[in-house]
């Protein structure tokens, strides 16, 4: 739950509707885990 929390975070950021960028969520979760 904690890094679909995280990854919702990182689509709200961006414009429109946008993939998730996997290299950007792995650095996300290693700064905030």
């Amino acid at each position: 739950a904690e890094i679909s929390n995280l990854a919702g975070g990182l689509v709200c950021e961006q414009v429109g509707v946008v993939p998730i960028n996997k290299q950007l969520l792995l650095n996300e979760v290693c700064n905030k885990l």
